[in-house]
């Protein structure tokens, strides 16, 4: 279950995290230090990888994924998987901001 009201917001640069929300480090059962400049495929199970770094690069390139929204699995601090919709979107200053909201367990 999702321990927040409020959407996971993380900043990233496609490869690492560079800053999350209280709620993001409260759903993914992290501490801030456990999050930031680890690699953001490190929280998506293996299967997804391949398709989450074809979405990052589409993001990357200015498209993002406001219009469509996507549903993937992802890994906690603890090994939890959980399932949620993400969207994300590039910022001005080329970092990418993506908010995750938690759906259900998965295992």
């Amino acid at each position: 279950m999702n321990p927040s009201q409020h959407p996971a917001v993380f900043v990233h640069d496609t490869k690492r995290i560079i800053s999350a929300n209280d709620a993001a480090r409260a759903l993914f059962g992290c501490e801030l230090w456990e999050m930031v400049d680890r690699e953001l495929l490190e929280f998506v199970p293996e299967d997804y990888r391949d398709l989450t770094k074809f979405n990052l690069y589409t993001t990357k390139q200015g498209k993002g994924t406001m219009i469509k929204v996507r549903r993937y699995d992802f890994v906690r601090c603890d090994g939890s998987v959980f399932a949620a919709d993400v969207t994300s979107r590039p910022l001005d200053d080329g970092h990418i901001e993506t908010t995750v909201t938690y759906r259900y367990e998965v295992r």
